[in-house]
Parts: structure tokens; sequence; C-alpha cells
């Protein structure tokens, strides 16, 4: 069992470094994870003044 999980992350290792190899897969996933930042984002913004009346300055 304990040799299954050295492969594994052996394994792993040896992917994670590949990945450093590969620019277009690098602007993929940072594509991705920024586009999912951006929604999360806009997400939470949609939460900021919810039930309220938008805010009128009057006093000049």
């Amino acid at each position: 069992m304990i040799h299954l999980l050295n492969e594994r992350k052996e394994r792993f290792i040896i992917f994670a470094k590949s990945i450093k190899n590969h620019p277009a897969l690098i602007f993929i996933l940072k594509t991705v994870f920024y586009f999912i930042v951006i929604l999360l984002l806009i997400y939470l913004y949609g939460y900021y003044g919810a039930g309220q009346e938008p805010f009128i300055y009057n006093e000049f």
C-alpha cells in the first residue's frame, strides 16, 4: 500500500514538473483561474446593497 502511494506521489511530481514546460497549458490554467475570480467578484458584488434603495446624496 505504501509503495502504491509513493508511486502516485512520484507520478504527480513528474506531472507537476511537466506542466511548467507547457506555456499554453499555463496560459489556459491562469485564464480559467482569473475567470473564476471575476465571476466570484461579480457574484459577491450582487449582494452589495441587496434589498436597499439606491443612495441619493441630498445635501449639497
